[in-house]
């Protein structure tokens, strides 16, 4: 098992209010480097360098309920990249988590897994996926991080999120009840608060900026401030604003600057909601995941070959 992370309890962090993300480091913004890339694919790319490395898709908090499904017109996570990805002769797997698990047994999991195999590997975590990513590559020996040729975190709360801030101080008993029978942990919530966000950066931030050193990293995050976004989406928005008791950028789930790490390159997508690059639900998606997904390893591709090449 993993050393605990050090007072991974709300006890020991007074919660008074939502605690807002820092802003980022605008010299590693590399949004419209993405946005032209999505605008000038009008197909995906094919990355040869694929062939036989093992990607690892580590998924969101509760995903679990769904992802097992299959995949089909009405509904699709992260269905239309596994299969690309395959066709370009990459093996692809879920990792073994329990996405309403903690960030430690999930880290402990996914560590286990790794490590069985050093074949070079990528991984792409969705929103909790990111954080449980993280803390297993930060706890990684140096031999297995030399085989992670790219980590890509996708809408992942670094710093939390006032959802569960508000799950955690107004319905911690239903939500903690609901964790268990699904057989997961309430220490899955207390993971994703603010305050405990705030302190695990800071606590690793040295760490974190040795990681994204050593693995090609690209952080993607999201606003739905912007004309583009759906009616429906800009109420979610809302809603998050309401809870966190001040207007903040959002994809209505995670504050827009809480997904980006503060020593990793970036991008933040306008108009995007907190599941769209992975997930489709009724709506054709038109190879939009696809595309996404090919533009963002044409951004890591140069280091990863790189890497690659030893």
């Amino acid at each position: 098992m993993l050393t605990p992370f050090p007072l991974s309890d709300l006890t020991a962090f007074p919660q008074q209010h939502t605690l807002p993300p820092p802003d980022p480091d605008s010299s590693l913004d590399q949004s419209a480097s993405l946005q032209a890339l999505l605008t000038e694919q009008t197909s995906p790319k094919t990355y040869p360098w694929l062939k036989n490395m093992r990607v690892v898709l580590v998924p969101s908090m509760l995903s679990d309920l769904i992802r097992w499904i299959p995949n089909g017109p009405l509904l699709d996570y992260f269905g239309h990249q596994k299969k690309w990805l395959e066709d370009q002769g990459a093996d692809v797997v879920w990792a073994p988590v329990n996405t309403q698990s903690s960030m430690e047994e999930n880290a402990t999991r996914l560590l286990h897994m790794l490590a069985q195999d050093h074949r070079p590997t990528g991984i792409i975590g969705h929103s909790k996926g990111g954080v449980d990513s993280l803390h297993a590559l930060l706890h990684a020996s140096p031999g297995l991080l030399d085989s992670v040729m790219f980590w890509l975190p996708l809408h992942s709360p670094f710093f939390g999120s006032p959802l569960a801030d508000h799950a955690h101080s107004h319905a911690y008993d239903l939500a903690g009840a609901c964790l268990t029978w699904f057989g997961g942990s309430p220490q899955c919530l207390t993971d994703l608060t603010t305050s405990i966000r705030h302190h695990y950066i800071k606590t690793y931030l040295s760490d974190i900026e040795a990681l994204t050193t050593k693995i090609p990293s690209f952080c993607i995050s999201a606003t739905l401030d912007d004309p583009r976004a759906h009616i429906l989406e800009k109420g979610g928005a809302l809603y998050f604003n309401i809870l966190n008791g001040a207007a903040l950028p959002s994809d209505g789930i995670v504050a827009t600057h809480s997904a980006l790490l503060p020593t990793s390159p970036y991008a933040i997508l306008p108009g995007y909601n907190h599941a769209e690059v992975v997930y489709r639900f009724l709506l054709p998606s038109h190879g939009r995941h696809v595309r996404f997904l090919s533009g963002l390893l044409s951004l890591v591709e140069p280091a990863c070959l790189k890497k690659l090449k030893g």
